[in-house]
């Protein structure tokens, strides 16, 4: 209840969970089966709070030490805000951050897929590029590039949205456009691995591509360049 504390003397498992008082974790790992709601209440710690199944999270005022996501085919939604003062890790499933923001103050590591419309305020997020997961951008909006992100593992586009590239982007695998506008603006894009574009490319600077692929484009590139000795590109 409200005005009490609680402070585990051990490992917490719990299907939901809910502060109204103050819960203090310590060094505890919190192990979470689907929602966190802590809008009536404040929690500390230095732990890992690990998330094992779909659900929300509503953090109220507190932030998270160390998170973790971790379910196959798991989905989670922050309601306006998540943030961890250490490190963030999608391990399995998909972190959707549907118009929440989101602040990281360690490493982020994606393993499976962050989401996100594409004007979402990401704070000292850098993309991870090295662990083979997906960033997809699914908003309905016109957007001046990709929320500050320049390289990807693989990328996703979708929804209704159009998204206009200031900078230059790299991704190491699969760039997959399904749905809405890319606006290359001039800028480069180079491409480690498929190209797939079922919806529209407005092609107007140097694609290249750098490894075996295969490319899908009803539309046309700007100026293609392929860069892949030994490689096949079709």
């Amino acid at each position: 209840p409200s005005g009490n504390t609680y402070a585990p003397g051990g490992t917490v498992n719990a299907r939901d969970l809910t502060v109204e008082g103050t819960f203090t974790m310590g060094t505890n790992a919190v192990n979470v089966a689907r929602s966190w709601n802590s809008t009536s209440g404040t929690f500390t710690g230095t732990n890992t709070v690990t998330f094992t199944g779909s659900g929300t999270i509503r953090k109220g005022s507190s932030n998270f030490s160390t998170l973790v996501f971790n379910a196959l085919n798991g989905k989670w939604t922050p309601v306006s805000s998540l943030a961890t003062t250490g490190n963030l890790t999608v391990t399995a499933g998909m972190l959707n951050l549907s118009g929440s923001s989101l602040t990281v103050g360690g490493t982020f590591r994606n393993d499976d897929t962050l989401r996100m419309h594409g004007d979402e305020t990401l704070t000292t997020v850098t993309n991870d590029t090295a662990h083979g997961g997906t960033v997809w951008y699914d908003g309905k909006n016109s957007y001046t590039g990709l929320n500050g992100f320049t390289s990807f593992a693989n990328l996703t586009l979708s929804g209704a949205g159009v998204w206009t590239l200031n900078n230059a982007i790299t991704v190491g695998g699969n760039h997959t456009l399904t749905k809405g506008t890319l606006n290359q603006n001039g800028q480069s894009i180079t491409v480690g691995g498929d190209w797939t574009d079922t919806a529209t490319f407005i092609g107007n600077g140097t694609t290249t591509f750098t490894n075996t692929a295969s490319i899908t484009e009803p539309g046309h590139f700007g100026s293609l360049t392929v860069n892949a000795p030994s490689k096949t590109v079709t």
